[in-house]
């Protein structure tokens, strides 16, 4: 999630983002969102192996950070939580819209923005996932 719905990737290509994570890697995957995101939340959780996709709904920054810090890397959008992985020097990737990236994107030596000149909408899932399997090698492909 973010402040703004414009600066989100389309829920469908979550959706899909996380089944090939979870098909195609040994990943494991936690999901983090606010009071806004918790049916989204469940959507992406759904028909999804339990023990590989964890919630972390609606928590408050001091308990989510000691979460986060457990993860081998971060994915979201232009968001506070974005700025809060950098802070944790996780690598991350940043799925940006239109925004001043030279102002507000997240700062740190691991951190990587991803945009598209048509939008944050027309960033594919396999760019995504290409960028990820990239960044977080020791989740690598389970083939």
């Amino acid at each position: 999630g973010s402040g703004s719905e414009q600066k989100n990737w389309p829920q469908n290509k979550w959706a899909e983002l996380v089944t090939r994570l979870l098909q195609e890697t040994k990943a494991t995957l936690l999901l983090v969102g606010g009071e806004a995101e918790a049916n989204r939340l469940e959507k992406l959780s759904v028909n999804q192996p339990a023990e590989r996709c964890v919630l972390a709904k609606n928590l408050p920054l001091v308990e989510l950070a000691p979460q986060l810090q457990k993860c081998s890397g971060f994915i979201g959008h232009d968001s506070g939580i974005s700025h809060l992985a950098a802070a944790l020097n996780l690598p991350s990737l940043t799925l940006w819209n239109h925004s001043v990236e030279e102002i507000w994107k997240p700062l740190g030596p691991k951190v990587k923005t991803l945009r598209s000149p048509g939008g944050i909408n027309e960033i594919s899932v396999e760019q995504v996932l290409s960028e990820v399997l990239t960044l977080f090698p020791e989740i690598s492909p389970s083939r």
